[in-house]
């Protein structure tokens, strides 16, 4: 029985890696930069969403709070559950369809960008924080929130090992990252009978036979059964 609940153990840590999902708690914290009042969402020590902006009669680090309140309240949230929309004629961020964050014109102006590049690079920084390894851009110094410009293509999968087309995939993250992608290797392994484990990384090489080289700060956020 021992072993049972060993392997289990196992089998649910390497399935949780492999889909990029480590468990990534959020917190929150309010701070002053240069006399300016922040509210600050942390993610193991990177900082995903910095708010600026009072509303709702909340303060700066009030929001923060509640925006790693309601990150936290979704259980095994995954880089691709992060969207951006609009709700109420506003941009924000979404976990599955739920608010997360508004993003205001008037941070959207401190941070030199419209209110919807402010949601997709909240977005695109909130999914770097569900990554392992992913490269959250730190806010900077006196200035407004977080903003890293953000792409997404397609690339194949290929298979580990053979070379082998099995599929695309669309790569997202920074735009400096994203152009270092060439491929998603697909790596497969199998845990004894009970389970057959499919990763998928993306790399800075087609060469996926004798050198595998990861780009970190990227994600898989879709996958499609097509040959290229």
């Amino acid at each position: 029985m021992r072993r049972y609940y060993v392997l289990t153990a196992l089998v649910v840590a390497v399935l949780t890696a492999a889909a990029g999902c480590l468990a990534v708690t959020f917190s929150s914290r309010a701070r002053t930069v240069n006399g300016v009042a922040v509210g600050e969402v942390t993610a193991d020590g990177s900082v995903p969403i910095q708010v600026r902006v009072p509303g709702a009669g909340l303060s700066v680090g009030e929001r923060a709070a509640i925006i790693a309140q309601r990150l936290n309240s979704i259980p095994n949230l995954k880089p691709a559950d992060i969207t951006a929309g609009r709700v109420r004629g506003e941009w924000a961020v979404l976990a599955r369809g739920h608010l997360i964050a508004t993003a205001e014109s008037a941070a959207a102006a401190q941070a030199g960008t419209s209110a919807r590049g402010l949601a997709l690079s909240w977005r695109n920084q909130l999914r770097a924080a569900l990554v392992p390894g992913g490269t959250v851009s730190p806010p900077p110094v006196g200035g407004g929130p977080a903003f890293v410009q953000t792409a997404q293509k397609v690339v194949p999968i290929l298979s580990v090992g053979t070379g082998l087309r099995v599929g695309a995939a669309l790569v997202a993250g920074s735009s400096d990252q994203v152009a270092k992608v060439k491929a998603v290797a697909q790596v497969e392994g199998e845990f004894g009978r009970t389970a057959r484990i499919r990763a998928l990384v993306p790399v800075s090489t087609e060469d996926v036979i004798r050198n595998i080289r990861r780009v970190p700060g990227t994600a898989v956020i879709a996958v499609g059964d097509i040959r290229l």
